[in-house]
């Protein structure tokens, strides 16, 4: 049964994000770390190589302007190497990501204000 409930939780901070055709798969920030990410700062480039996992329709083209139109398969090293160059689809990353987490605060923080006494209450 735990197992079950932690495959639910990590499914449930699965983001997608789009920008020009391109689609990222990332997983949402628990509030936990998004909280320290916000007090202590971290390069956007950081913040998005340790929370996106993988892409679909991305070109070489889109990660070095001259490169080729081939499809580009998803590598962690890649995709840090490149990203630095690419402010705009950092930002966007980590506006996406910001949303999510906002929306996981305000989804719990409505559950804390609805539910009796327990692990999601203010004491």
């Amino acid at each position: 049964m735990s197992q079950a409930l932690i495959e639910r939780i990590r499914a449930a901070r699965a983001v997608r994000i789009e920008l020009n055709g391109m689609v990222f798969f990332a997983r949402r920030p628990t509030i936990e770390d998004y909280a320290c990410f916000a007090r202590e700062g971290m390069k956007d480039t950081a913040f998005c190589t340790k929370y996106v996992s993988g892409w679909e329709n991305v070109r070489a083209c889109d990660l070095m302007p001259g490169a080729g139109t081939e499809l580009v398969d998803y590598d962690a090293a890649l995709f840090a190497e490149a990203l630095p160059d690419s402010p705009i689809l950092a930002g966007t990353i980590v506006k996406q990501l910001t949303v999510a987490v906002l929306d996981a605060l305000a989804k719990a923080t409505d559950t804390a204000k609805n539910s009796p006494a327990g692990l999601n209450s203010a004491h």
